[in-house]
Order: structure tokens, then sequence, then C-alpha cells
């Protein structure tokens, strides 16, 4: 991240570096938080299904406590951090009112930092959303996937799935003012799929598990 952070501040037309190594006015600065829909004190762990290459909050996906190698890692791994909500930093950090990209990719968490940002959604303030969709955004399907020998569908239609799921999510963000998008790629070219209201068709729920391990979900004001 600091690589990026260093990147993009060149892109941006930052100054060079001085020679105490610090950017006099920097672009770009990272603040190194755990972003929840609550402020409090959670867990951090490093995802077995991931190749313990992936952490998150989600204890969802942290492991099976059934299993003895599964609690061992946990344990092993597992960390304490205090998370913030985005609508709470922006306020302390005396942040700019308007958030012109908010990107979330958190391993299944992608629902309650939203829920965090939901001042920020309600008032228009976030112009653009990307969200990651894939095969932790829906618990229950997960399960579906990852039990052995389970064949049954996760729920009849996906309006019948536990939040957070695809279908959950373009829903709320329409009681905010937003409409979400698929965002895909044709012959070069991003292509934005619409998916709220008359647009939504149920089988957008399990296509990204079919034909990806994750695709990318973008939500913008209506």
């Amino acid at each position: 991240f600091n690589k990026l952070a260093n990147h993009a501040n060149r892109a941006l037309g930052g100054p060079a570096r001085g020679r105490n190594g610090t950017w006099s006015h920097r672009c770009v600065r990272l603040a190194r938080n755990a972003v929840s829909s609550r402020e409090s004190v959670q867990t951090v762990t490093p995802q077995w299904a991931g190749g313990f290459n992936t952490a998150g909050l989600e204890k969802h996906f942290h492991g099976d406590p059934k299993r003895p190698d599964h609690r061992a890692h946990i344990a092993r791994m597992s960390r304490k951090v205090r998370t913030v909500t985005i609508d709470a930093e922006l306020a302390r950090r005396g942040l700019p009112a308007e958030v012109l990209i908010l990107k979330v990719d958190v391993e299944g968490h992608e629902m309650s930092v939203l829920r965090g940002a939901a001042g920020l959604m309600r008032e228009g303030r976030a112009h653009m959303i990307l969200i990651e969709y894939g095969d932790k955004t829906s618990k229950a399907i997960w399960d579906g996937m990852k039990t052995p020998g389970k064949a049954a569908a996760a729920a009849p239609t996906p309006a019948e799935l536990p939040e957070p799921s695809l279908f959950s999510i373009q829903r709320w963000a329409d009681g905010l003012g937003y409409d979400a998008f698929y965002v895909g790629e044709m012959r070069g070219r991003a292509v934005l799929v619409p998916i709220t209201g008359f647009w939504w068709d149920d089988r957008y729920e399990v296509s990204a598990l079919v034909v990806a391990s994750a695709l990318w979900c973008c939500v913008v004001p209506g």
C-alpha cells in the first residue's frame, strides 16, 4: 500500500520526495484502519479457504471450529483490531464532504462497510461505490458450495436468501437512492449491466459464482 500511495502521488502531480523520504504535499495518505458497520473491537483472521493469503472480519469464513486444525489456526493467527465506520472517520479527519470513488473488497464484510457509510450515501455524497461480489457475499451460498455432498439450493429464490446477498444489497442501495450495476468488459470497453428494480434477474445472484470467483458491482446515485 505504501508503494501504491507513492505511485498515486507521482501520477497526480505530487512533488518529489524530500531527503527525509516524506512528501511535503501528498495527494494520497494511508489510514490503517479496519472498517465495519460500527466502532468496536473485532477479530481479524486469515481465511483458511483463501489459502491464508486473505484475511477478514467475518467469522463465518475464518474456518470450521469443529476441525482441530482450523481451531489451532484461528487461535494462532487471529488479532484483535479496533474498527471504525466510514461516516465517523470522514468526520473525525475533517475530510471532504464528497467521495468520488469508494472501493470495498473486504472478504465478505462488504455490507457491514456500506452500513457504516449509510450517512454518506443517504445524502448522495458518494458518487460511485465499487464492491466485490463473489463466493463470500452470501453465507448461505458459501455453505452450499463448500459443504461436501450438499446439492440443495441455498434458498428457493434470491429474495429468500438471508442477508447479505446481491439481491438484498441492490435493494438496500435502491432505498438510499442508488442504482446498482454489474461491471463488465466487452471488446476492451467497460460495460455496466443494470440490476436494480425492473432490471433485476434472479439469475444474477448465482451467475458470478458460475463463471468466475468474483465480479464487481458498481453502485451510483440514481
